[in-house]
């Protein structure tokens, strides 16, 4: 995982966090804040799957590639 997305994940979570826990200790909250807050909530929960979607697809481009590279390094040891 990139330092920049790793950076910017926390942050959202430290940020839902901090709502949640506001709602908990808070809950007279007006019908256009609980709205406000479960649209960032879910904001959030959108941009961790696609995040989550975008890693996967990295690791499984790298796994290939060094499946790649070792079957490409026997190849040359076996034909030496």
């Amino acid at each position: 995982m990139k330092e920049d997305n790793a950076e910017s994940i926390c942050s959202m979570l430290e940020m839902n966090k901090m709502i949640t826990d506001i709602n908990i200790e808070n809950n007279n909250f007006t019908f256009d804040q609980n709205y406000r807050i479960i649209s960032y909530l879910r904001r959030n929960k959108k941009i961790w799957i696609e995040q989550a979607e975008h890693e996967k697809a990295e690791n499984e481009k790298m796994e290939k590639e060094e499946n790649y590279m070792h079957t490409y390094l026997m190849s040359v040891e076996s034909s030496m």
